[in-house]
């Protein structure tokens, strides 16, 4: 468990703050089984990406029987609309506690937000967390909270490999980590921004639309376990060819299953494909790179620490900056949630 700190301003007020850092998925989740309870339909594993992080403090206000509760959320000093998922974790809190509460949410994060860098794991992750510290809720709480907002925030709670287990209910989706992050302390990450403006087909829509019409969608989830099992097998024994092959065709398959959907979804661009095949390029000696995309055209890049600097110049020196992409950065495996002192 993961050591509490809050500051108590008053009996009618508390005030916490939280790091948390958003999670790639190597091993990933497209579609759910359950909007309402957010179920998906396959299992996903992740690693915590140190560098990026979104920084939320809640303050949460004691409200009187009668008084409007008024719940607020920022992100980046822009206010946002409180949609469902604000809705529902907020009202899952609250329906644990004897009186009510309101709560105020300023979140700001170093990286682009609903751009494919799931920036929702780790705003929700942060949000769950500080909720659940400041009300003394069990890790499990946690975990459902932060996945009540989005579903891969759930995985950015724990530390280290990180796998979500569909389950069949509510009561059994949940999360487990499988190793501690420095388990592998020589993994990096290099990420390539290449746009960083909101996608046009948010990930929900984009999973609604895969599970209603893709025919190749069962095939996909037909092999998730299997894969599973192989990148906590790769991991274990620090074997990166094996992992980069697994995070690899995943991805492709992802997309795949996005181009089957009709209408068909792109969520990768001519940058997102002359970065693969860069990276098959990279890789044509020995295997020392492997790209994953999420719902976006972003690419991280797993390498090991020795081939990273390599990697970063390969990198900069083929996309210009400015043009192609937008930035890159390097990165360690992240922690789970931490209290801002």
């Amino acid at each position: 468990m993961i050591e509490s700190k809050r500051q108590k301003l008053d009996e009618e007020e508390r005030k916490i703050t939280v790091i948390a850092h958003p999670n790639i998925a190597l091993i990933k989740y497209w579609g759910k089984a359950s909007e309402a309870e957010m179920i998906p339909l396959n299992d996903s594993i992740s690693l915590a990406v140190n560098y990026f992080h979104a920084k939320t403090t809640l303050i949460a206000r004691k409200v009187e029987k009668g008084e409007e509760i008024g719940d607020t959320v920022s992100i980046n000093g822009k206010d946002v609309g409180l949609n469902s998922r604000f809705h529902r974790v907020f009202k899952s809190v609250r329906d644990k506690l004897d009186c009510q509460w309101s709560f105020t949410v300023s979140s700001s994060t170093n990286f682009p937000v609903a751009a494919g860098l799931a920036s929702s794991a780790a705003g929700f992750a942060a949000i769950a967390f500080a909720l659940g510290k400041t009300f003394d809720l069990p890790e499990h709480d946690i975990v459902r909270l932060a996945r009540y907002g989005s579903g891969s925030a759930s995985r950015s709670v724990l530390s280290g490999l990180v796998q979500w287990k569909k389950g069949n209910d509510k009561t059994e989706s949940h999360v487990v980590s499988h190793f501690s992050a420095d388990h592998w302390p020589e993994l990096r990450l290099v990420i390539i921004v290449v746009k960083d403006e909101e996608k046009a087909l948010s990930s929900k829509e984009g999973m609604e639309r895969t599970a209603k019409t893709s025919e190749l969608l069962q095939d996909r989830i037909r092999r998730n376990q299997e894969r599973i099992n192989l990148i906590i097998s790769a991991f274990s024994s620090h074997d990166f060819p094996s992992l980069a092959e697994l995070i690899m065709r995943d991805s492709n398959e992802m997309h795949a299953v996005c181009l089957d959907s009709y209408p068909p979804i792109q969520y990768l661009n001519a940058t997102s494909w002359s970065i693969i095949n860069f990276v098959h390029s990279f890789n044509k000696e020995s295997v020392r790179a492997a790209y994953t995309f999420d719902a976006g055209p972003n690419a991280c890049i797993f390498t090991l620490k020795e081939h990273v600097n390599e990697l970063y110049d390969r990198v900069t020196s083929t996309f210009s900056k400015g043009k192609e992409v937008k930035d890159v950065y390097i990165s360690e495996l992240g922690q789970g949630p931490q209290i801002d002192n």
